[in-house]
């Protein structure tokens, strides 16, 4: 079941006369019970997109529908009750100074009116969820940003919604923070089955909890896919600049300057592979190398893991006659590995002195 369709969404600012174009012809889903990110660069569109999602930015053009209905058709009225159902974690907490943790988490209840009883009843679980019970009666200016993101994440699940909007929420705050708040996001996930749209600049947010992911750049979805492909195959420039920041699959700076497009007689072949799964733990470069008869320079190697698969990425050289190169690149192929040949440097520059 889809939770959340936005269908050829386009948003335009007029900006000192002059129309700016922030979103184009966006067309996303998030089903039922995911985890959907959507990563770019600053000023890619990432905001811009989420708050179109709640109406908190009209889009100029488009469709978008929670739970089926049409927000941008709906009265003021209407588009109020939606958004009860529609909870939002921003990136800068946004807790009022004044009232105590308990009284952050229960503000949205207390805007609907609901009595005591009911808003103990569901404020109290929300603390424990979020690990701030024993913080119940401090005030924000004696937590750490860790501790205001949980105020935030617990004020946002109060009126029990179906949909978590999650607007760079961890970007202030440090990795290990981090961890802590992307592994509640998840816990949460787990036991309220919530539809979780996230915005983020940083790859590892995507590769710690998203299960499918979206590319925005200059106002664009220019790739999508589950985790795992992204990062097996990233099909844009962007993408692969976002999964080798987390990979680490980076080209030696040394050779950066000295890899051609075209092959030259002896020249090494720079490769790019990608593994996942099983073949991880397979010998694959010392069977390269015994059944090619091919010398293999592994130059950049890492392993990471995603959820429930494995991931790797190496950058090696290769040198050999063309049609031996041509021979191990197919069987690494074969194998079901992804390879990408990213350039030929020459034997007389292959020095790192």
């Amino acid at each position: 079941m889809i939770e959340i369709e936005l269908t050829n969404v386009c948003k335009d600012y007029e900006i000192q006369g002059a129309r700016t174009r922030a979103l184009i012809d966006i067309n996303l889903s998030v089903q039922q019970g995911e985890i959907f990110g959507v990563i770019g660069r600053s000023g890619a569109g990432k905001s811009t997109l989420i708050r179109c999602v709640n109406l908190l930015e009209r889009p100029t053009s488009g469709s978008i529908k929670v739970k089926g209905k049409e927000l941008t058709t709906l009265s003021d009225r209407a588009l109020r009750q939606v958004r009860h159902q529609i909870g939002m974690v921003f990136q800068h907490f946004n807790l009022l100074a004044r009232r105590d943790v308990y009284s952050n988490v229960a503000l949205p209840l207390q805007l609907l009116k609901k009595s005591k009883k009911e808003i103990d009843a569901a404020v109290i679980p929300l603390l424990e969820l979020t690990g701030l019970r024993d913080r119940a009666r401090v005030y924000p200016s004696q937590l750490s940003g860790g501790q205001k993101q949980r105020v935030a994440i617990g004020r946002a699940l109060a009126t029990k919604p179906t949909v978590l909007l999650c607007d760079e929420m961890t970007s202030a705050l440090d990795p290990e923070t981090t961890a802590s708040i992307l592994s509640l996001v998840k816990e949460i996930n787990d036991q309220m089955k919530l539809s979780i749209l996230m915005i983020t600049h940083e790859m590892e947010v995507i590769k710690s909890i998203a299960d499918h992911v979206a590319v925005i750049d200059q106002g664009r979805i220019i790739e999508r896919s589950d985790v795992v492909s992204l990062f097996k195959h990233p099909k844009t420039e962007v993408a692969k600049t976002f999964t080798e920041s987390v990979l680490g699959a980076h080209l030696p700076a040394l050779l950066q300057h000295q890899i051609r497009s075209r092959p030259l007689p002896g020249a090494h072949t720079i490769v790019r592979v990608a593994f996942t799964g099983n073949a991880a733990a397979e010998p694959v470069i010392d069977e390269l190398i015994r059944s090619c008869n091919v010398h293999v320079n592994i130059l950049q190697a890492s392993l990471e893991f995603l959820r429930s698969d494995t991931i790797g990425m190496m950058i090696v050289s290769m040198q050999g006659t063309p049609h031996i190169v041509e021979r191990a690149i197919k069987m690494l192929v074969d194998k079901g590995l992804t390879v990408e040949v990213i350039g030929y440097v020459a034997t007389d520059d292959w020095s790192f002195s």
